[in-house]
């Protein structure tokens, strides 16, 4: 590995430390924070679905970006934007779920109900949005990844079969 792969990867796996760390407050604080919400806003299925799509993307996000790095298939410019692209996903989810957080606890917004479940249904929309788009970009790029790896086996055999003279 060079230098910038190795930079690639420390990047990934210190994101990955963040995210742990942060998810595990990220869920005692949503926990706390229903004390005393409306029942109807505590209850919705939006809101705990959110929570499960944003722990699928980082699942995701942690086992894609794992193997994209160990398939050596990626260029390091290839390796730093798709990075970038699911890093600006985390980002997204989390101001997403921040702002959950701060709808569904009771002193934050001088906000109606019926204003805070817009907003919640909002919110969701676009999670699973991106829970989508997470599955789709991270499939896309573990299958280039494997027909580079296809087409470097297929030179391989030929060049074992038909040696140059």
């Amino acid at each position: 590995m060079c230098s910038s792969d190795l930079r690639i990867a420390r990047k990934g796996l210190t994101l990955i430390g963040n995210i742990k760390n942060g998810e595990f407050n990220l869920h005692r604080d949503f926990f706390s924070s229903l004390k005393g919400i409306n029942p109807k806003i505590k209850n919705m299925s939006q809101v705990a679905d959110m929570i499960t799509a944003r722990v699928k993307i980082i699942g995701t996000y942690k086992t894609s970006f794992k193997k994209i790095l160990d398939s050596d298939q990626f260029t390091p410019s290839e390796a730093e934007y798709i990075h970038a692209v699911f890093k600006k996903l985390l980002d997204d989810t989390a101001a997403s779920l921040e702002e959950l957080l701060t709808l569904i606890t009771a002193a934050n917004y001088q906000m109606s109900d019926d204003e805070r479940i817009k907003r919640i249904e909002e919110l969701y929309t676009g999670m699973q949005d991106n829970c989508g788009f997470v599955q789709k970009f991270s499939n896309e790029i573990l299958v280039l990844g494997a027909q580079r790896m296809k087409e470097k086996q297929d030179m391989e055999t030929s060049r074992a079969l038909y040696p140059v003279l």
